[in-house]
């Protein structure tokens, strides 16, 4: 039996579409769901490594937060890396100018890391509302299973008696 994707109600057929009546709203053929299963998530895309932090914006709107999720604890942890750099310099007394240099070029990559932090950090919040202030092993597990589970879930009632 056809049933709506978001509510699990029984759909009426229509011509090209199906008819949701308790959302009031045209569902695509493509759309549909069967005896009030949920819309399966994707496959999690794997994030390879923090090269992929360096994909344009456009590009990073278009990943899934679960992904997301995964590059932003790769990039706080590679700024958190040039910010400690950035203090070793900074504590330098006597810097000949090469050093200055490579505090220079430090303070760069760091303020590189940190601008697409927050970019990370607001597409999660659009989203959302929020984004995740400590990203752990034990976080990144729990979310996982969530999504997993929640695919398993059905939108069907128990039979009354």
């Amino acid at each position: 039996m056809p049933t709506c994707p978001f509510c699990g109600s029984p759909l009426e057929a229509a011509t090209e579409h199906y008819f949701c009546s308790f959302c009031d709203m045209e569902i695509p053929a493509a759309s549909i769901q069967q005896n009030g299963f949920r819309r399966q998530l994707p496959p999690l895309e794997r994030v390879s490594s923090l090269e992929d932090a360096k994909q344009s914006t456009q590009v990073l709107l278009t990943k899934d937060s679960h992904y997301l999720i995964h590059l932003l604890r790769l990039v706080r942890e590679e700024r958190t890396k040039v910010y400690n750099y950035l203090r070793l310099f900074n504590k330098v007394e006597d810097r000949p100018s090469d050093l200055e240099e490579s505090k220079i070029e430090t303070g760069n990559v760091y303020e590189y890391w940190t601008r697409k932090a927050w970019i990370i950090e607001n597409i999660l919040r659009d989203r959302s509302g929020f984004y995740p202030e400590r990203i752990t092993d034990g976080y990144l597990t729990g979310l996982a299973s969530n999504m997993t589970q929640s695919n398993k879930k059905t939108m069907r009632f128990m039979s009354r008696k």
